[in-house]
This record gives structure tokens, sequence and C-alpha cells, in this order.
């Protein structure tokens, strides 16, 4: 049973992001004004807009400082300070305080960075602890909604991998002292399991080779989930928590053995292989979200086999994958960000490889009823 402040907690999430859908076709908007074409950004829903921030683009060797909104119709450039150029940082959305926390992530000149920030949609505040967490990245990052902390877990530094697990309650980190402790990792997936009040950890790479274990996280400890039926192992696969089923759902990445197909579910400790009548061809590096007004899985693009890139968009309903339909298709897309936008329960895709060798600049808006675009 979900703890009474998680339920409170929860009931203000759920209430926050199921708004009435407007938009309900693809609609085409040229913009003078937008963010450079870029990607290994972050984009979150924060203040009533969808906010980006930092990021790369190798074809003109720029690493991105600068932060945008965007209302659904046009990006506005936000004129604060704030963090320094970084790429490959790790973010997460507090939803008690509904702020953007960034730490991490690296340079323009390539350097690990170890500071914190968080953003409350117009401001970005640098939070100065006493004993911070050490350089990294490729680091996960998590919300930990019962608790009301921000849970992070390994990453690296160089060529070394770290295990460590450290806290944050807004103010402060802490690094925490597990009895038990998953082996260090980056690029793994990570994301926190509401129906079992915990932190899910599965997979990722250790530098020599990937990973196919499912760690759980409960504020004190970490237990790791064995059984006789498992994902196998890979990295760039896709996590997140479907609230209306209580499941965690987990889709593709990269495995020895190529690109996955394989969709599974995660309830109270054990693993489920789905085997839906239909299912998105195989790819990692893709963009996954859950629709919380629809009670469904999203999932859109990424590497299908390389060099190969895809912007398919697809459902999953718990029982199989339907594709949505789109009247105007948007270029393929990887290593782009999506994010769910809670004023008009649809979703803002942006950036990314349009192909292997280009970025696209483009905002793509989808209602999820129907789709409509944004040119930039």
């Amino acid at each position: 049973m979900i703890k009474q402040t998680q339920s409170s907690r929860l009931t203000f999430l759920i209430a926050a992001l199921a708004a009435t859908a407007t938009a309900q076709e693809w609609y085409p908007e040229l913009q003078s004004v937008s963010p450079p074409a870029r990607r290994f950004h972050a984009m979150a829903h924060i203040g009533g807009n969808n906010v980006l921030f930092g990021g790369i683009n190798e074809q003109t060797g720029t690493v991105f400082q600068d932060t945008w909104s965007y209302d659904g119709l046009s990006w506005t450039e936000l004129a604060t300070s704030g963090p320094g150029a970084r790429q490959r940082f790790a973010s997460c959305v507090d939803r008690t305080r509904n702020v953007l926390i960034v730490f991490g992530g690296s340079d323009a000149a390539g350097q690990p960075l170890g500071d914190t920030w968080e953003f409350d949609g117009s401001t970005w505040t640098e939070v100065t602890v006493a004993a911070p967490p050490t350089v990294r990245r490729g680091q996960a990052l998590a919300y930990d909604i019962g608790r009301d902390k921000i849970v992070m877990f390994g990453g690296e530094q160089g060529s070394l991998q770290n295990s460590e697990t450290w806290e944050f309650d807004g103010t402060t980190w802490t690094l925490m002292q597990p009895t038990l402790s998953p082996p260090a990792r980056f690029f793994h997936a990570m994301t926190y399991d509401i129906a079992s009040s915990k932190t899910l950890i599965f997979g990722g790479s250790n530098g020599s080779g990937t990973l196919g274990d499912t760690w759980e996280y409960d504020g004190s400890t970490w237990q790791q989930i064995t059984g006789p039926t498992q994902p196998g192992t890979r990295y760039g696969a896709a996590l997140v928590h479907d609230i209306g089923r209580s499941k965690s759902v987990l889709f593709g990445g990269a495995s020895p053995l190529g690109y996955q197909a394989d969709t599974w579910e995660y309830e109270a400790g054990t693993w489920t292989q789905i085997q839906p009548t239909q299912s998105p061809p195989a790819r990692q590096a893709h963009a996954m979200v859950y629709d919380v007004a629809r009670e469904r899985v999203i999932v859109s693009g990424g590497y299908q086999s390389t060099p190969v890139l895809d912007l398919d968009m697809w459902a999953f309903d718990g029982l199989t994958w339907t594709p949505l339909a789109t009247p105007t298709t948007p270029e393929t897309l990887c290593c782009h960000e999506i994010v769910y936008d809670f004023q008009s329960s649809g979703l803002v895709m942006v950036h990314g490889y349009s192909t292997i060798s280009s970025y696209s600049q483009h905002t793509w808006v989808h209602s999820l009823g129907q789709p409509s675009q944004t040119s930039t």
C-alpha cells in the first residue's frame, strides 16, 4: 500500500499531468527564433512551459549553455545566468517543488563536471554543498516521490566507473552507505517504480561489456532481483513507469547480439516478457514517455540498425503496440528528447540526429490523438 505522504504526492502528480488535449493535427508554423540544433540536451515541463537546456553539436563543435522555453507556439531564449556549457549530464524533475535538477556532465573541453543546479522555469540557482558528489557523466537520476528525494547512481570519470548512491533533498547531497549495492556502471536505465516505492535500475555498461542485472533501492539498501526470466544484457534501453497499471515497462536497447525489439514489464520483483501481436522494430537510443491521460507508453525514433534511423511512433497499452498514424511524417531522429506537455496532454519532441551525419533543428508537437508540427 502506498504511504499517505506518497499517495498525496502521487495524486498531485496525476492531477498535474491529466490535462485535456487541444491540438488535433500537425500544424506548420515557421519560426524566426529557435534553439540551434543539438543532442545530449535536457527537456522538461516546468512552470507551464517546455524547457530545453544544454547539449552538443559535434558538427560545429559547439557545447551549449543556453536555456529555452517553448509554450506550444514559439520558442523564447531565457535571459538568465545559469550552468556553464555541458553535455551528457543527468537531469530530473522534482515534481513536489516543480524544479529541474541538473548534475554533472562534460564541459566544452570534455572535462567532467560535478556541480548541481536547479531551474524553476525562470531562474537557475546553483546548489552549493560542503561535500558534493565527485565529477562524472553517464550517471542516472530518478525522483523518489514517496520520500521526496532525487536518487543518483553510477556514472563514469574517464576510464573509471562509479558505484556510488547519492540522495538530494533539494538542499544537500548525501552519500548513502547501503549494505548492498549494484556494480559500477553508466548509461543504465533507471526509473522510480511507484507501485513498489523503490528506485529501479536495469542494465547499462561497465566499460568492458554490457550488463543485464536488475536492482531495487528502498532508501536504505539495494536488493538484486533475480529470477528465471530476465531481460538480456543491454544498454540504450528505455524504461518508464506505467502509473495506471502500476508496472514499469522496458523496451529495446543494444546487446552483444544486436538491437532488441522485446517488451518487458516489471511488477513486484518479477520481470514478464510481453508477447504483443505487433511490436516496433528493434532499436536503441529511442525516446519513450508515459501518456498519463490515455494510460499508455509512447515510443518514437532511435537507431533501428546502423546507419538506419527512424521516427515511427507507437503506443503500448499493456497488451500490444499500435502504430500511431501521422498524416505528416517527421524526419528520422535518434538521440532526441521528448517531453510530456502537461498543458496539452501531448508531446513535444526536439532535435537529435536526423541522419547519421546531420542534426535536426525542428520542433515536433503531437496531441497523441492526432499530431501537429511546428517547423523551425
